[in-house]
């Protein structure tokens, strides 16, 4: 008999057992869902209810279920960011060797900031950050840059959702705070972390820009708190670099 895994969250499970077996069906009734699931049909309306407020599956008129769009929008995403991994990668190694530093590639997800992928140099510089990390966008300047890069009130309406909180003398501790350092993140073209979230050390981050001219993803370097004044200009050189190369290979 198969151990039951203590943490399987069992209505997550049968939610998603659902959702697989409409991807293998073009339209299907909560009787014809039931039989083929196993569950019984008030459970099966109540899973199918929930998925469909959220918009992933749709009722057709002939009350027959079938997926959502919202599959196709999460799905882009998912594919939009592995392919800027894949092209970003190279341009990240090449300059991890350069410089001898960490390289992070950063994304929004809502209002937080997600590494989606990192190159380290072996035996050198060390952190905690691991690709698929998400932070509040405000507290870090990967985070920082992607919020500057979005239209004016689209920043402010983001500024309000935070629930700011003061890790070091150096953060970020209000909406007004933030939206002044957002605007002069914008026309500078960088961000600065200074040791804010992470003792000891610091972070440099850049835009990388796609072929509609927007900013796709942020990228940045971690260094020691010290490096990050005495080398700025050489650390945002190789940035600039680095993400030109990634901006042209995604048809900026």
């Amino acid at each position: 008999m198969e151990e039951k895994d203590k943490y399987l969250l069992s209505s997550v499970s049968n939610t998603l057992q659902l959702v697989k077996l409409l991807s293998k069906h073009d339209n299907l009734g909560v009787a014809e869902i039931s039989k083929l699931s196993g569950f019984d049909k008030a459970s099966v309306f109540r899973m199918l209810y929930t998925l469909e407020k959220y918009d992933f599956v749709e009722k057709t008129p002939e009350a027959k279920y079938r997926l959502g769009l919202k599959f196709l929008y999460y799905g882009s995403i998912v594919a939009d960011r592995q392919n800027i991994i894949e092209i970003a990668r190279p341009a990240m190694l090449r300059a991890c060797e350069r410089s001898r530093l960490p390289y992070h590639l950063s994304v929004l997800d809502g209002n937080r900031s997600v590494t989606i992928s990192k190159e380290e140099p072996i035996g050198d510089i060390r952190i905690t950050v691991r690709a698929g990390m998400r932070l509040p966008a405000y507290c870090t300047a990967m985070g920082r840059i992607l919020l500057a890069y979005l239209p004016e009130e689209k920043r402010e309406e983001m500024a309000a959702q935070y629930a700011y909180r003061a890790y070091s003398e150096h953060s970020i501790c209000s909406a007004e705070q933030l939206k002044a350092v957002l605007a002069v993140d914008r026309e500078k073209g960088y961000d600065i972390e200074d040791n804010d979230r992470f003792s000891g050390f610091g972070s440099v981050a850049v835009p990388v820009m796609d072929h509609r001219g927007n900013c796709a993803a942020s990228l940045g370097v971690v260094t020691p708190a010290d490096r990050v004044e005495k080398d700025l200009e050489h650390l945002l050189e190789e940035l600039r670099q680095t993400s030109k190369e990634i901006s042209v290979a995604l048809g900026h």
